[in-house]
């Protein structure tokens, strides 16, 4: 499948090749988020935020509520500077797969990151320990 060989291209570090397939993936199935996805990491990978924007709100547009789309848009926002933003986008990430470390890291960096964690925002604090608290 293209899409895995897509796939297979990035991991193997070859970023302008899987771009190209993603694309090419796209001129015959617009609304396949996978291939929007992947070019939404390959433009962050190289630091095009506002690109990896679209093509991440472009997948979760066909693919609401997908945790991994949600977090790398959160991330990308991050990236902008856009930290209210960011962090309602990792917390809806958050919500989506609770038991995803990796989301509930990024969440606390976004967190971190702003002032907003000096004026004592607790909603995204709560959301990091609840499922900890569930797990023991």
């Amino acid at each position: 499948m293209p899409l895995d060989k897509a796939f297979a291209l990035y991991e193997a570090g070859d970023r302008a090749g899987a771009r190209a397939l993603a694309e090419q993936i796209l001129l015959t199935a617009s609304g396949n988020a996978e291939a929007l996805h992947l070019l939404a990491v390959i433009a962050q990978d190289e630091n095009r935020q506002a690109g990896a924007e679209d093509f991440a709100r472009r997948a979760l547009s066909v693919a609401p509520g997908q945790s991994l789309y949600l977090n790398t848009l959160g991330n990308g926002l991050a990236a902008q500077g856009r930290s209210a933003e960011a962090i309602a986008m990792l917390e809806d990430a958050v919500k989506a797969a609770p038991s995803q470390a990796d989301i509930m890291f990024n969440l606390a960096k976004a967190v971190e990151n702003t002032s907003i964690f000096e004026k004592g925002r607790t909603t995204s604090l709560h959301l990091l320990v609840a499922p900890i608290r569930r797990a023991h």
